[in-house]
Order: structure tokens, then C-alpha cells, then sequence
């Protein structure tokens, strides 16, 4: 999301630019803070920086996914339950 006037940003609480927001489906905020592991304009960095933006939503999605394969091992299990 653009927000040049900072409006999302002052309402979220950012301190400086650019400051990142996660925000999962259901509105909570999973990660807050830079993009990266390095405070630089070069784009050479970029290549050996930690993009703390990427490392949240994968964390993320691993979750969700760890979640759903629970959740339907569960299912299979009450499925067995009821058949017995």
C-alpha cells in the first residue's frame, strides 16, 4: 500500500521511513519495523541483507500451514472416531 500522506502510517504508529507493517487477514500486525537488515540506500546491499519484511511472511505462512495440516489431522482422527 502507497501512503503518501502517512495517514495508515501515523494511525499504526510508525516512527520513521521507510517503516513496514505485516498485517495478517484478520488485522492483527505480525511484524512491524524496516524492510531489512540494512539501514542503506545502495541497491548493491541488498543482495546481503535479511529482508525482515520476506522472513515474517514466510514465518507466517508456515504457521497457517502448520495450523491447517493440525487441524485436519484432527479431523482424520475424529473421522476414524465416529466410524468405529
Amino acid at each position: 500500500m502507497l501512503d503518501p500522506e502517512g495517514k495508515a502510517g501515523r494511525t499504526y504508529g510508525a516512527k520513521n521511513t521507510p517503516h513496514m507493517f505485516v498485517i495478517n487477514p484478520e488485522g492483527k500486525i505480525i511484524y512491524e519495523g524496516a524492510i531489512d537488515s540494512k539501514a542503506s540506500p545502495n541497491p548493491a546491499d541488498i543482495p546481503s541483507s535479511t529482508n525482515y519484511v520476506k522472513v515474517a511472511l514466510d514465518e507466517s505462512l508456515e504457521r497457517q500451514a502448520r495450523f491447517e495440516r493440525q487441524h485436519a489431522s484432527l479431523r482424520l482422527l475424529g473421522q476414524i472416531q465416529m466410524s468405529l
